[in-house]
């Protein structure tokens, strides 16, 4: 039979045919330019399986078919030398499956102290009052002010802030919503959006990213930022503030501006989780 026949009942793919002639593990018959696979290629390809599923790899069963083979053995000879062969291959393993057994104990025990760690809320993140004058009306560009809000250690938690131009602009679990449409287009983000992220975005992109934020770090840490005011739009989930915020002086103001609300609210409590309270 030809190649394409035999890759196909035997369920593998033209390459690894290809790939295991290249070894000499499989060796057809040429008949012209054309390779045939008989019996005997057949019986190889099994040999081979078997060998693999007993964790051999190709090289070894390549020496293993060379000892078959060349050597014409007798039954004794090639008995005594598979003997050696398969014991020092059962050593190998057992000695993986022991390293395995010790892996698994130290993946038991981190996982076992990540469940231990009690992460709570620290603190609670909103509008610093003394802020209000970094903001101003979408419309005509006045300040706002405070018209009623429920408020924390100086954090505006919830409230309204209204320009004298009559628009009111609503602030919710310390975020200011400046389109109430935006907000209920906005998405839910649950706890496992990063390991997402990284999981359906290219590697490429990912690496590149990471790149571009090392870079980003080693350059703006240089900075002082006591007394700064940091504007990130489209801050999404806060990559850069991540990667900046133990820099940050507790005197900086960082604002973020993304249309989504609920990766605001992912953002925030992040920060709130955090031991110490810089923005």
């Amino acid at each position: 039979m030809k190649i394409g026949e035999f890759s196909k009942i035997n369920k593998i793919s033209i390459e690894t045919v290809r790939h295991y002639m290249d070894l000499g593990l499989i060796i057809p018959y040429k008949n012209g330019s054309q390779y045939e696979f008989n019996q005997k290629c057949q019986k190889e390809l099994e040999n081979i399986l078997n060998l693999k599923s007993l964790g051999f790899t190709l090289n070894e069963i390549k020496s293993i078919f060379v000892y078959e083979t060349l050597g014409k053995l007798s039954i004794t000879e090639k008995n005594n030398i598979l003997h050696d062969l398969f014991t020092l291959k059962k050593k190998e393993i057992s000695k993986k499956i022991n390293e395995l057994v010790e892996i698994e104990t130290k993946l038991t025990k981190k996982i076992k102290d990540i469940n231990s760690v009690e992460v709570k809320r620290n603190f609670s993140l909103g509008i610093d009052i003394k802020n209000l004058n970094l903001l101003s009306c979408v419309s005509c560009r006045e300040d706002l002010y405070l018209e009623e809000g429920n408020i924390k250690n100086n954090q505006i938690l919830d409230g309204k802030l209204k320009c004298t131009c009559g628009i009111s602009y609503s602030v919710k679990s310390g975020i200011l919503i400046v389109d109430e449409y935006a907000e209920k287009k906005s998405s839910e983000v649950n706890n496992n959006i990063i390991e997402e992220y990284i999981k359906e975005t290219d590697e490429n992109y990912i690496l590149n990213v990471r790149k571009g934020l090392d870079w980003v770090h080693n350059e703006l840490c240089k900075l002082d930022f006591s007394d700064k005011v940091i504007l990130e739009i489209g801050s999404g989930l806060g990559f850069l503030l991540r990667n900046l915020y133990d820099d940050l002086d507790e005197s900086s103001v960082y604002i973020a501006i993304d249309n989504n609300i609920e990766k605001h609210n992912y953002l925030k409590s992040l920060i709130e989780r955090s031991n110490t309270k810089k923005i």
